[in-house]
């Protein structure tokens, strides 16, 4: 009795991790059921629209399943789902609105928590991914990454983690390093926009701390080695005047002055890990239940 409910609890335990965790993007794909929405953005484009259609097609063929197309307003954040669109279209992709990196006709797919996101720089871009995904069984470049640019045809495997500052421009770095594949470095760009003097300091990331010092302007990594920051200062009175009131988050293909004001958000940090939080506590139950259990079964 004791072993088959051990073995139950431990199944059981198995396919809440695998809910939350997969090895690649076919991975996620092979597991995609009914409970999985396909989910366009509230201020999404037709072409969009278009691409949802070519998943449900696809995925009905690939799957045998035949899932629902929904707007981001009417579904939970914290639900498996299938997010398409740019991210300045539908607010749950967790990509850059501003500033997006990526070149016209390229497409990103990227498993993000327990959701996979395609985002194309324009509508026939997302379109051409989806058509891509739909029939993800027949490309085994899906296989090996959690992050692809898609471009026209070719499957290029991304990385969320780069090696900037070894002078080498590899696969994917063109978009995220400055540094090693235009020759920009922290210096170049300060002066480019105004600053008279440059630094690269450590990342710091914790509640209200900042990488930059008060009178400097964080304009993110890149231009800098590893995971340093690139922070400008000595701005002259017309660069402030310009800069004063921008708010955007920086980008390093396509860089904005970002004032230096950091908070620790607890909503958007608990939105954005509910999958691990649910995870947690079904786990925590699971063991709470095996203990009672085995106290029962042992007295």
């Amino acid at each position: 009795m004791k072993k088959l409910l051990s073995l139950a609890v431990m199944i059981l335990a198995l396919q809440i991790v695998e809910a939350q965790f997969h090895d690649s993007i076919y991975e996620y794909l092979k597991k995609v059921d009914v409970n999985y929405p396909i989910v366009v953005g509230d201020k999404g484009t037709s072409s969009d629209s278009i691409a949802a259609s070519e998943l449900v097609l696809g995925l009905l063929k690939a799957n045998r399943v035949s899932l629902n197309v929904k707007l981001e307003s009417e579904v939970s954040p914290s639900v498996n789902k299938i997010l398409v669109g740019h991210p300045c279209g539908n607010k749950l992709v967790k990509l850059q609105c501003e500033g997006w990196p990526f070149d016209d006709e390229e497409a990103v797919v990227k498993m993000i928590g327990n959701d996979l996101v395609i985002s194309g720089t324009d509508g026939d871009a997302t379109i051409n991914a989806a058509k891509i995904i739909a029939k993800y069984r027949d490309y085994g470049a899906l296989k090996k990454f959690k992050y692809v640019l898609i471009s026209g045809g070719s499957i290029t495997g991304l990385s969320d983690k780069f090696d900037c500052g070894d002078n080498a421009c590899d696969d994917g770095e063109k978009y995220f390093c400055p540094l090693d594949c235009e020759k920009v470095d922290c210096e170049e760009k300060c002066k480019e926009l105004g600053f008279t003097s440059s630094s690269c300091v450590q990342e710091v990331i914790s509640a209200k701390a900042l990488s930059c010092d008060d009178t400097g302007l964080e304009i993110g990594k890149g231009f800098c080695a590893s995971s340093e920051i690139c922070c400008c200062a000595g701005a002259n009175e017309e660069t402030k005047k310009d800069n004063q009131n921008e708010t955007q988050v920086i980008q390093p293909s396509q860089p904005v002055i970002v004032p230096k004001e950091k908070s620790f958000d607890l909503k958007k940090s608990v939105t954005e890990n509910v999958g691990a939080i649910v995870v947690f506590f079904a786990l925590l139950l699971i063991v709470t239940v095996l203990v009672v259990v085995y106290r029962r079964v042992s007295a």
